[in-house]
């Protein structure tokens, strides 16, 4: 009875390992995506809260502080518009690396399915033979049973 042997069973194990790789590091961007979604979120909080203790204040400023503000506000702004582009490319980074994983995944479920098809085919061809050579065997111990009786008949 011979072993049933998968063909493309090293393919199938290093797309697996291919697809642990990928999540691993799908997992990575998706941690630095939140650290600097968070990092935005946090500017935004910063500027709204400066700028609601300015209003607070209007009309105890001076024009230095008018002007001081001024600069912090552009100057928030700026880490806004920063952030929120380095959001956009971290996002867009983890999409790809999403796509990449998907078609890694579905290669390797099509390898397992051909796997198990292949498996399952290999085992009804032992079934086969193993009926076969049953058959065999019967058929042998049916004429040997037979050419003894004839022998008996005989004398």
């Amino acid at each position: 009875m011979n072993r049933y042997r998968f063909e493309f069973e090293e393919l199938l194990r290093v797309k697996q390992q291919t697809e642990d790789h990928i999540k691993n590091g799908l997992s990575r961007e998706r941690k630095i995506l939140e650290v600097i979604e968070s990092d935005l979120e946090n500017a935004k909080k910063e500027k709204q809260s400066e700028s609601s203790k300015i209003l607070d204040q209007l009309a105890k400023l001076q024009i230095a502080d008018l002007k001081n503000f001024y600069l912090y506000q552009n100057k928030m702004d700026d880490v806004i518009s920063i952030s929120s582009k380095k959001a956009i490319l971290q996002r867009t980074k983890v999409e790809r690396i999403r796509d990449r994983l998907m078609a890694v995944a579905k290669e390797r479920r099509m390898l397992e399915k051909m796997k198990e098809k292949q498996l399952e085919s290999h085992k009804e061809q032992m079934i086969s033979e193993e009926q076969n050579e049953s058959d065999e065997i019967a058929n042998f111990k049916f004429f040997l049973k037979q050419g003894n009786y004839e022998e008996e008949v005989r004398e």
